[in-house]
């Protein structure tokens, strides 16, 4: 081994015990300094660790993957996302292939949702939280409250912002522009309010609706906005020109949830009469009529390929649909109440349920199984959300209450 005047840093592994390196003493680096280093009885020292092993092939990774084993939370939460990373990956050199698969494997086996805990808990609303939203950048996290006022929040701390009121009745629904900008909300009182979000300033203000608004999307790029409620009315507005653009019958009474696909093909409205009705987003022509759910249909998502359309409802169940033919793909069953809300995990492989159970229910479609559960809220958990980097669990409650998940 060659001489060097470099000195050891703080993480570096030093031959000769656990005493301090004597002067002049050569330092332990490369790959049997990592596993030095994955061996400490330091947590950090072992987090810092994975991230150099990463870089040593076959062996650096299956040390990750042994990991996921680790007596410390925290270690196997960071050599879960080293790993989960590193699947993500679309190109390897051929050498790589057989570590590729193995992190594949070791991915498909563990269950990171069971290191989740109840980080925070918002409380601020006087009355039941219906809606949710996230930001883009995952930082701050809006509520809509039956208590009449919308919350913006930090969504990493938990710190109340701001609070903004300006309906007079229950607030049913908020979204956030994907730019970022703007907030909008629905209401009992029939109006859609435009919001700056950063500011708090109410910019305008949107009627139409001859009765309650129940649900609103915007499109991904952030021209159209899409509104449903109970007047059984799907309303599509110009989001920029704030102008009405067409109106949409679909349902025999109460829409309950109105989404749009990611690339934009398609608008989905689910009812009270038990229907999922799927539309051209495009020229609001009507593509079919997806039967399944035995009452009320609560939620509507779409994978983010466009391909799949999941739905809950009061019937407790969550169905998967295929898009172009309307047919159940699954069916998940496992709440013992009526499931309110859905969010699905960027891939498409990850729901999450938010139930009257006050349950928060993982699905792992792959499986077509639960893959955990969450219990904390003392009422009916009304609306869950995803933060985009897929870190934390955001859920709202009938109990008036919001709790953030994740891993400290």
């Amino acid at each position: 081994m060659p001489r060097h005047s470099q000195q050891p840093r703080f993480y570096d592994a030093v031959l000769g015990g656990d005493s301090p390196a004597p002067r002049g003493s050569l330092v332990l680096g490369g790959l049997e300094g990592v596993r030095r280093r994955l061996e400490s009885p330091l947590e950090e020292v072992r987090r810092v660790a994975l991230v150099e092993a990463m870089k040593y092939g076959e062996t650096g990774i299956s040390w990750v993957i042994r990991a996921l084993q680790d007596p410390s939370q925290q270690v196997q939460w960071s050599a879960y996302l080293l790993l989960r990373e590193r699947a993500k990956m679309s190109t390897y050199l051929l050498q790589q292939e057989r570590a590729d698969l193995k992190v594949m494997l070791a991915l498909r086996s563990y269950n990171p949702w069971s290191l989740f805990h109840d980080l925070h808990t918002l409380e601020g609303h006087h009355h039941a939280v219906s809606s949710l939203a996230l930001s883009p950048d995952g930082k701050t996290l809006v509520s809509g409250s039956h208590d009449k006022t919308i919350k913006i929040w930090d969504a990493t701390t938990g710190t109340l912002k701001r609070s903004l009121e300006g309906h007079s009745e229950w607030v049913d629904s908020v979204v956030i522009s994907p730019n970022g900008q703007t907030l909008i909300s629905g209401s009992v009182d029939r109006s859609i309010i435009l919001w700056d979000l950063k500011t708090g300033n109410l910019l305008r203000m949107i009627t139409g609706h001859n009765n309650f608004v129940k649900s609103l999307a915007i499109s991904p790029n952030g021209q159209t906005l899409v509104s449903g409620g109970i007047d059984g009315m799907i309303k599509v507005w110009d989001f920029n020109k704030n102008q009405f653009n067409y109106a949409i019958k679909g349902h025999s009474n109460i829409i309950n949830t109105v989404s749009l696909s990611p690339d934009n093909q398609w608008l989905a409205s689910g009812g009270s009469d038990g229907t999922i009705q799927v539309w051209r987003f495009r020229t609001g022509e009507h593509h079919g009529t997806f039967k399944g759910h035995l009452s009320a249909v609560k939620s509507t998502r779409f994978s983010g390929d466009s391909r799949t359309l999941i739905s809950c409802g009061a019937d407790k169940i969550i169905v998967g649909w295929d898009v172009k033919t309307g047919k159940t793909k699954y069916w998940l069953p496992g709440h013992s109440d009526e499931v309110n809300d859905l969010c699905i995990s960027s891939d498409g492989k990850t729901v999450i349920s938010g139930s009257a159970d006050q349950k928060i229910n993982v699905w792992n479609l792959r499986r077509k199984t639960l893959q955990h559960s969450f219990s904390g809220h003392s009422d009916s958990v009304i609306s869950v959300i995803l933060s985009p980097d897929e870190k934390r669990i955001f859920s709202g409650s009938k109990d008036g209450t919001i709790k953030i998940w994740g891993v400290s």
